[in-house]
């Protein structure tokens, strides 16, 4: 079961709590499970905008190829605001 429960985003701490919880209380390993899935989904949602920035940043390295300025280097600086703020 650990492997299995690993491979859907459980922490061993977790494995342990639905183990303690046992086959009787499908209940309370079904609200564990949902808590997971939010939280999973919580996570693609978090990635997908990190994705959406970072593409736009190395679209903005294509476009200013060459300038003596880095867009990536300047957002992550703090001098390219706006930059930073799009997503």
């Amino acid at each position: 079961m650990q492997t299995s429960a690993q491979r859907l985003g459980f922490t061993l701490q977790e494995i342990g709590n639905l183990l303690d919880l046992g086959d009787g209380h499908c209940e309370d390993v079904y609200e564990l499970a949902e808590r997971k899935y939010s939280e999973i989904e919580t996570q693609i949602a978090d990635l997908l905008a990190m994705k959406k920035s970072l593409k736009r940043l190395l679209g903005d390295c294509e476009i200013r190829s060459g300038t003596e300025t880095c867009p990536i280097v300047e957002t992550f600086a703090g001098r390219n605001h706006r930059l930073a703020d799009r997503n």
